[in-house]
C-alpha cells in the first residue's frame, strides 16, 4: 500500500517595517532610488543547511539584482534566523511560510511569492 500527501507553499520573504517604503518605490519606480547610487544595502537572514534556502538565495539575491537593490543573505540555524530578523540585528528573513508574518509581528510580510516549493512524503 502506498500513500502520498502533497502540501503546496509560497514562499514569502519577511522584512523590517521602516525598509518596506524604499522597496516598495524602488520596484514601482522606473527611476529606481535605490541604484547603487543610493548605496543602500539589504542584510537578509536565510535558515541553514536547507536546499530550498540554498535556491531562494540565489533566486532572490537575482532579483534584488534586477531592481538594484545590493543584499546579502546569511545562513543561521532556523530560531536565531528569526531571532536576528525581529530584533532588527537583520533587515528581514527570506522563505518563510505565510503564517511567519502572523507570528512574528515585528516583520511584515512581503506578499509576493518568488519560489514555490511542493513537499511530498511517500510511505510503501
Amino acid at each position: 500500500m502506498s500513500f502520498a500527501l502533497s502540501v503546496d507553499h509560497a514562499v514569502y520573504s519577511s522584512v523590517q517595517s521602516q525598509d518596506t517604503s524604499a522597496i516598495q518605490s524602488a520596484t514601482k519606480s522606473k527611476d529606481n532610488p535605490l541604484k547603487s547610487s543610493s548605496g543602500k544595502h539589504y542584510d537578509f537572514a536565510s535558515i541553514e543547511l536547507l536546499i530550498e534556502q540554498e535556491v531562494g538565495r540565489i533566486v532572490l539575491t537575482q532579483v534584488y539584482e534586477n531592481i538594484g537593490i545590493n543584499i546579502t543573505i546569511s545562513p543561521l540555524p532556523g530560531k536565531r534566523a528569526q531571532y536576528v530578523a525581529n530584533t532588527g540585528m537583520k533587515d528581514g528573513e527570506i522563505m518563510r511560510i505565510w503564517t511567519y508574518g502572523d507570528e512574528n509581528p515585528n516583520t511584515i510580510r512581503v506578499p509576493t511569492p518568488y519560489y514555490y516549493l511542493e513537499t511530498m512524503p511517500f510511505v510503501l
